[in-house]
């Protein structure tokens, strides 16, 4: 949807910082997260993002919804990774791995999950706090 087009465009008007996620920036592009899970290389395998996903699952045990939506051709599960309020009306999708030699979508993907995960209870977008927005919004990660 346009609106979350609008959303993630404009995110240098948002910001993240708190005692509780160790981040601290009034730019959101400059935010550094204290002890990432994700850690973004060159080789970035499915079993990574796999551990990476069930890391964050308990990091994050109430800010995330992890759901298996199909398999692979070569049998491994496709998820879609939901911030926000999964009933909501108004929902955005991330799809990662569209095309098989574009290897760094998927790393970056679950990097921006992260600090969208780290941020979503003490940031703000345009003055508005992301944890309302996100009452309001699901937010669809499918990496794979």
């Amino acid at each position: 949807s346009r609106g979350g087009y609008r959303f993630f465009r404009r995110a240098h008007r948002a910001s993240c910082s708190g005692a509780d996620t160790g981040l601290s920036a009034s730019n959101y592009y400059n935010v550094r997260l204290s002890d990432p899970i994700v850690k973004p290389v060159d080789k970035y395998s499915y079993e990574q993002m796999d551990r990476d996903i069930q890391a964050l699952k308990n990091r994050y045990p109430n800010q995330m919804t992890v759901n298996v939506i199909g398999q692979s051709a070569d049998g491994r599960n496709l998820y879609d990774i939901i911030i926000g309020n999964p009933s909501a009306s108004e929902h955005i999708l991330f799809q990662g791995a569209i095309h098989a030699r574009e290897y760094i979508n998927v790393p970056l993907m679950m990097q921006q999950l992260e600090y969208l995960l780290a941020c979503q209870n003490t940031g703000t977008f345009e003055g508005k706090s992301l944890s309302e927005m996100l009452g309001q919004t699901a937010v669809h990660f499918v990496p794979w």
